[in-house]
């Protein structure tokens, strides 16, 4: 058992994946009100349904900042207060090895350089 976790309200981004999930459902075992924020709305609208009372579902994009003031004050307005944010939205990319990145990164920076040199 977690202490001091019963009553307060955690807000989690990246709720609707795996780790962000987990953590509110765990949370949320403990007591704690849950906000659950992702793009995907169905996946925290299926977390929230699951969990029941105490969590509250607001899709949003953590990169946009009228989004994340949105989903705060829905937080707030919901259940008073923030206290605890864990920050777990992560940024899809594609996953390329380190060689590959280096090998990338010199080319890029060559291509500045003949710019460079072009323009004098």
């Amino acid at each position: 058992m977690l202490k001091g976790i019963a009553g307060r309200t955690a807000l989690i981004t990246g709720a609707g994946g795996g780790i962000g999930s987990a953590t509110a459902r765990r949370l949320h075992a403990e007591g704690a009100n849950i906000v659950a924020v992702d793009r995907d709305a169905d996946s925290i609208e299926a977390l929230v349904a699951e969990l029941g009372e105490r969590a509250l579902a607001v899709p949003a994009d953590v990169t946009s900042a009228d989004d994340t003031a949105r989903f705060f004050q829905r937080a707030v307005d919901t259940f008073e207060t923030v206290d605890m944010f864990f920050a777990n939205a992560g940024v899809e990319s594609k996953v390329i090895t380190l060689a590959r990145y280096q090998e990338n990164r010199i080319r890029h920076y060559h291509k500045i350089l003949d710019e460079w040199i072009a323009r004098d």
